[in-house]
């Protein structure tokens, strides 16, 4: 996955058993979950602009000469898939994927929306209203918390 703070903005989906070959798409769901050292596991949320995600990918794989394709998920979720990759024996993802192409994909992200995190001020005066210490996550409903910012995720 190509992640950014806690949001993924591509996925790597294996397309054979070997492990080799990889579809890399826009992600659907947001339960994107990997389990790192110690059992932790690490939720991810997607983009609030799926739009703009959508558009920035296709853009991505057009200016690379590739022709992305609009498909949909199992469970219905719009995706886009942006290109195929075959990974030689021994090498990893990030062998295969450049740093340019991670750059340019969020020069092209960010030149269109200003901050992933950028809340109305309205949020945050709904925080202010509900904290009970400044500065601490404020606790909403079913594993959802408020940040100071006005931001929301899930634990």
């Amino acid at each position: 996955m190509l992640v950014r703070g806690d949001t993924v903005f591509v996925r790597f989906l294996a397309q054979n058993d070997d492990g080799n070959s990889f579809e890399v798409q826009t992600p659907t769901r947001p339960e994107e979950r990997i389990r790192t050292g110690g059992g932790l596991t690490i939720g991810y949320k997607l983009p609030v602009n799926q739009k703009l995600l959508f558009s920035v990918a296709e853009t991505l794989a057009q200016e690379n000469h590739l022709q992305p394709e609009k498909k949909v998920d199992r469970f219905q979720n719009n995706c886009i898939s942006m290109f195929s990759i075959t990974i030689d024996h021994g090498k990893t993802i990030q062998d295969e994927v450049n740093e340019e192409w991670v750059t340019r994909f969020f020069e092209l992200f960010d030149a269109h929306e200003i901050s992933t995190n950028i809340v109305e001020p309205s949020m945050v005066d709904i925080y202010s209203d509900l904290c009970v210490e400044d500065g601490e996550d404020v606790y909403l409903s079913d594993g959802m918390y408020m940040r100071p910012n006005g931001t929301t995720y899930e634990r």
